[in-house]
């Protein structure tokens, strides 16, 4: 017996459930999205012509999300951020410890990686913190132990 192509696509759309729609989660997803868009144009505003190490100080110290903009800007995951700041809590390299200002960071057992929202605080309560993200972003390529190890 053969079935028709028409029919077993149909059964397809009729039987799963990635084409149900959660209109309360794609409520929520709009607002990030337009809070996004909002920090980007205003850190476009705040930058002129050049994104300069202050402005992206500044910009993570006044702005609830300014970290996860920029992350997001960069096209960095939380994720891959969450175990860069890890393994600078791990590690004592010298180059990539001064790098972050690593001697401005809490010295805290280091078992488990903190969440985004942590570091945001720590940013922006403590601009060294936030000035060792910026140094990250600016000249984290330079590092000799970041060449090496996330190649």
């Amino acid at each position: 017996m053969v079935v028709a192509t028409s029919s077993k696509i149909n059964t397809v759309i009729r039987n799963n459930s990635f084409f149900k729609i959660n209109p309360q989660f794609d409520k929520e997803e709009q607002k990030i999205i337009r809070r996004y868009k909002i920090n980007l144009l205003n850190l476009e505003q705040l930058s002129q012509t050049k994104l300069t190490k202050l402005v992206m100080v500044n910009f993570i110290q006044s702005n609830p999300d300014g970290l996860k903009t920029l992350l997001t800007l960069l096209g960095i995951s939380e994720e891959k951020f969450q175990r860069l700041i890890h393994v600078m809590r791990n590690v004592s390299n010298k180059s990539f410890t001064d790098l972050l200002n690593k001697s401005a960071w809490p010295n805290s057992a280091a078992e488990s990686e903190w969440k985004i929202e942590k570091i945001q605080t720590l940013a922006r309560d403590n601009r060294k913190i936030a000035l060792g993200i910026t140094n990250l972003f600016f000249s984290g390529y330079k590092d000799p132990f970041l060449k090496k190890s996330f190649r």
